[in-house]
């Protein structure tokens, strides 16, 4: 892991926003090892036939043919998530932007394959948070370069009008080693 430090710049981007990207917090050798220990859950899938604690399986899973919708409790499944969970230099970016008393309040695997893949249409999470304590930011790490076709990633931000343009973020500058933070809606 490399380390990272904020610039005051995007603290008031995140302030302002309420979202972020952060390149090169995690190296390419690190996310290589990330996709290889990915690959082994996606070959375990192939033993099973319907979702279970583990495994969140896409329609038509087989085992010739698996479609892993999601790695349940990622870091519970594999130490190398979480290490990831855990890593200094992506703390220390929560940190300047929410404090130090981080905790965890849940952890997941997403899987977007280019072949197929349920879409998660625009929800909020804030919803089912706790209530007690606003200061709330969910960390996103792809694994794989993202495209602008479809839009692979989208931040409302801190406005009432999640589809407009302005507030969507293509992923044609997102690689995988972009770290996405993002903040409770408003």
């Amino acid at each position: 892991m490399t380390t990272s430090s904020l610039t005051n710049d995007q603290i008031e981007f995140y302030s302002a926003n309420g979202y972020l990207g952060v390149d090169s917090v995690i190296t390419p050798q690190e996310i290589s090892e990330l996709r290889r220990d990915t690959d082994e859950f996606i070959e375990k899938s192939r033993q099973v036939t319907e979702s279970d604690d583990c495994f969140d399986l896409e329609p038509g899973h087989t085992p010739d043919a698996p479609r892993l919708r999601r790695i349940k409790l990622a870091a519970n499944q594999h130490p190398a998530y979480n290490a990831l969970l855990h890593t200094k230099p992506i703390l220390d970016i929560v940190a300047q932007l929410n404090g130090n008393g981080i905790r965890t309040n849940g952890h997941k695997l997403n899987m977007k394959s280019a072949e197929f893949g349920s879409p998660v249409e625009w929800h909020q999470d804030f919803a089912f948070n706790p209530h007690t304590n606003d200061d709330l930011l969910a960390v996103g790490i792809p694994f794989d370069d993202m495209t602008e076709e479809p839009v692979t990633f989208a931040a409302s931000g801190r406005t009432s009008t999640p589809s407009s343009p302005a507030n969507r973020t293509s992923g044609s500058s997102s690689t995988a080693e972009t770290l996405r933070l993002n903040g409770p809606q408003t």
